[in-house]
């Protein structure tokens, strides 16, 4: 075999050694935009896929989408939550919302939730 033949062999192999890694890491976190996006970029421009590229472009814009219009109802939320009756619930206890993404970081907390966190520290 030529020299040449193997580089394009040990190029072909990294190749799909690359896209095992982006189908684990995306099997690992499918909701993550970024990941879909670099993974599309990939495809376009070292597999020379664009019709694939294209498909996660687009999942890639619904995901983003999808975490604007969460964060866009957490701030909603917080302030339906605070022109809510003074904050108080039927029984009269005081009710704390705490909003967080599908990677359990909070993206939002009302007065009631921070009050309580700080006394619980204090």
């Amino acid at each position: 075999m030529s020299d040449l033949a193997q580089q394009v062999a040990i190029l072909d192999y990294c190749v799909e050694e690359a896209v095992a890694s982006y189908k684990l890491l995306l099997q690992r976190t499918p909701d993550n935009w970024m990941l879909l996006r670099m993974y599309a970029v990939f495809l376009e421009m070292i597999r020379n896929d664009p019709w694939n590229a294209a498909r996660q472009y687009a999942e890639a814009d619904r995901l983003m989408k999808a975490e604007e219009d969460a964060k866009q109802s957490a701030f909603l939320t917080e302030s339906a939550t605070a022109q809510h009756a003074a904050g108080k619930a039927g029984d009269g206890t005081t009710k704390a919302v705490i909003i967080m993404n599908a990677k359990c970081i909070m993206q939002n907390i009302n007065k009631v939730s921070s009050s309580l966190y700080l006394s619980f520290i204090s």
